[in-house]
């Protein structure tokens, strides 16, 4: 499924996405001692990549559902 807009999407958001988590690894370095700031890291990364999968669900569906 190699489109212009997924591509373009795709790109773009990992440009914002994997500098943020690189600079919240590292502000989280610093706290590792408290235990509720890293498993709040976990919970917003995984979050994150669970948005971000069920939208490129979301719109595989509905472009094969307009390709029926």
């Amino acid at each position: 499924m190699g489109n212009g807009f997924t591509d373009s999407v795709s790109s773009s958001h990992l440009m914002f996405f994997i500098p943020g988590i690189i600079v919240m690894a590292l502000s989280v370095k610093d706290h590792l001692k408290s235990v509720d700031v890293f498993s709040h890291l976990v919970a917003s990364i995984i979050n994150a990549g669970l948005g971000y999968v069920v939208a490129i669900a979301a719109k595989a569906v509905w472009l094969a559902y307009l390709n029926l």
